[in-house]
């Protein structure tokens, strides 16, 4: 989730990420808030084929823009293909009963089958609401990826959700932990997201 294309030239260009060679593609999408959606990549290790951006047609059902889907193309060091589809579901704005079917409706503009979510069945969360964690943040792969290609492959136990100290501060009204984030409404609270992120690691070999 980035707000603008200018975040993503400062975080490649003028931060640590340029030693590492990191490019960026994001969209353009007509969400109201000026939100849309991006992927980092390291030009020796993801060379990027093509991208595209998949707008939700939010007329069918009578709701406000949301964030585009970025389709992302690329090959790896293997030779293999790999798919990358960055989705920002629309919010639970409303109530989650409410806006669950224009997730729904979100999700089924891929038509993907055979997907595997590495989320799934989690104690952990990404996100805590009134002193209970959720996961709103899911890594979903296709089964391919799950059974032990030579080329490029992954697994449940290497997906993680990332807990690292400074990411997160005391939650005074509910106590144990929250994400520190970066507003608490409209006031700057200097952190980095409401979100803690998730990550997977990619084994790839030769074919």
């Amino acid at each position: 989730e980035v707000e603008n294309d200018h975040c993503m030239k400062d975080l490649t260009e003028y931060s640590p990420l340029r030693e590492a060679g990191y490019r960026y593609v994001m969209t353009d999408s007509p969400d109201q808030r000026g939100i849309d959606v991006a992927l980092l990549y390291q030009r020796g290790s993801f060379k990027l084929l093509g991208k595209n951006s998949i707008r939700i047609p939010n007329e069918e059902i009578d709701r406000t823009p949301t964030r585009d889907i970025l389709h992302v193309t690329g090959q790896v060091l293997s030779g293999d293909t790999l798919d990358v589809f960055v989705c920002h579901m629309p919010s639970r704005s409303g109530g989650e009963e409410k806006s669950e079917p224009y997730r729904l409706f979100t999700a089924q503009i891929l038509h993907a089958t055979k997907l595997y979510n590495l989320m799934d069945g989690r104690k952990d969360g990404t996100y805590r609401y009134r002193g209970e964690w959720g996961i709103l943040d899911q890594l979903i792969v296709s089964g391919f990826l799950l059974q032990g290609h030579a080329g490029i492959r992954t697994s449940y136990d290497k997906a993680q959700i990332v807990r690292f100290p400074f990411l997160l501060e005391e939650d005074e009204k509910y106590g144990g932990d929250i994400p520190f984030r970066t507003y608490w409404g409209r006031k700057y609270h200097g952190g980095f997201s409401d979100h803690l992120p998730v990550c997977v690691d990619f084994e790839i070999g030769k074919k």
